[in-house]
């Protein structure tokens, strides 16, 4: 895992560490130039490298590169991250402070699950 500034990259699709780097510089918003000065690649292989990401994720474009990362899961916003893992941590302690809604068969209890303002029985 590669932690950027507003993007955290996680390894997926076979994508090797430097390959991961230059996905999270790329949904990071770096330019071409800036990447290359990171990675100490050049041109000729920072296109080979692309290339070969794009590859790995079955994306046409740089910019397809980036959104298909993003839909794997091997992209995702540092914000995200944060809001689901409180999510997450406040969904557990709720349950555990809840008392089951008992059903009316024996030996069966029904949890009730608030999700986006509707009710969902489980």
């Amino acid at each position: 895992m590669i932690i950027g500034n507003e993007v955290v990259a996680s390894a997926g699709n076979g994508l090797t560490e430097r390959e991961l780097g230059i996905l999270l510089l790329h949904g990071e918003g770096e330019t071409q130039a800036r990447i290359m000065a990171l990675s100490g690649l050049d041109q000729a292989g920072l296109h080979m490298t692309e290339k070969s990401i794009r590859a790995k994720l079955g994306a046409r474009t740089a910019t397809h590169m980036i959104s298909r990362a993003f839909q794997l899961g091997i992209l995702a916003s540092r914000a995200l991250c944060l809001v689901l893992a409180l999510a997450a941590t406040d969904y557990q302690d709720s349950m555990r402070n809840r008392s089951p809604i008992k059903s009316g068969r024996p030996g069966s209890v029904m949890v009730r699950i608030k999700t986006a303002g509707r009710n969902i029985w489980a």
